[in-house]
């Protein structure tokens, strides 16, 4: 099982989001190569919502064309676990997803109908970065739109994922784009505001 800490902020507009990236080197060391992500994602539930029930993620993101099933479930203290396997289908990635040590409650869950909810499509420019104390944390401006059955939504954000160390740093580097960039924390995932469209 891996374990994902993210903080999310909100960004005023897609040039806010370039300056940001450009100023990342002033605040951080990069790591290897900027990359860039074209991302489909499309959440699953059952019919009466056992997921969301449980705050747990099911998704289908494809990541520049390569698919990827993630289960993503509360564990406290704004950490989440977090276990992926490349399939085609939410379906084919089950069997995969408990051999990793994904709840045993995920078979139960999934033995019945699943059916997307809602979704997004963006593009995320990420950027390794090591802090002053030695700890790791991924940049990703995401920009796009999130997708409801009928609606769309702008997607316009940052993301700071801790990869390695203390979250301190982290956070802190957060804060110093929060006040250097007008940013500010987004609370809700991708998939609340999504379910949260027509």
């Amino acid at each position: 099982m891996g374990t994902e800490l993210e903080y999310k902020y909100r960004v005023p507009d897609p040039e806010t989001l370039g300056r940001v990236l450009a100023a990342a080197p002033q605040y951080a060391l990069p790591v290897g190569q900027t990359r860039r992500l074209v991302m489909r994602t499309d959440y699953y539930d059952t019919p009466d919502g056992a997921f969301r029930a449980r705050r747990w993620t099911l998704r289908l993101r494809t990541e520049n064309g390569t698919p990827v099933v993630t289960l993503k479930t509360p564990l406290g203290g704004g950490v989440r676990g977090e276990w992926e396997t490349e399939a085609q289908t939410v379906r084919e990635a089950i069997c995969a997803l408990l051999a990793q040590g994904a709840p045993a409650g995920l078979a139960e869950l999934a033995s019945g109908e699943l059916r997307r909810t809602c979704g997004a499509e963006f593009t995320r420019t990420a950027q390794l970065l090591e802090l002053p104390d030695g700890s790791r944390c991924e940049l990703a401006a995401d920009l796009g739109q999130l997708c409801g059955s009928t609606e769309r939504e702008s997607l316009c954000e940052l993301e700071l994922e801790l990869k390695r160390g203390a979250p301190e740093q982290t956070r802190l580097l957060g804060e110093l784009l929060c006040a250097e960039f007008g940013l500010s924390p987004e609370p809700r995932s991708k998939l609340a505001r999504a379910l949260a469209l027509k």
